[in-house]
């Protein structure tokens, strides 16, 4: 049986989140696919190259 964690969020996090749940999909399937989309490297490559560009 899997145990259950609880993540401390701000009220608009957890407002962001919700909007993007959709009707019977649990939170934890939601939160596995963002991290499965997740890239950091990404997001700091697109701001070096935002930031080079200007």
């Amino acid at each position: 049986m899997p145990s259950n964690s609880t993540i401390p969020v701000s009220t608009s996090t957890r407002l962001k989140v919700r909007a993007l749940k959709r009707a019977g999909e649990s939170y934890d399937e939601l939160l596995s696919k963002m991290v499965d989309q997740y890239k950091p490297d990404a997001i700091e490559d697109d701001a070096s190259a935002a930031t080079e560009a200007n």
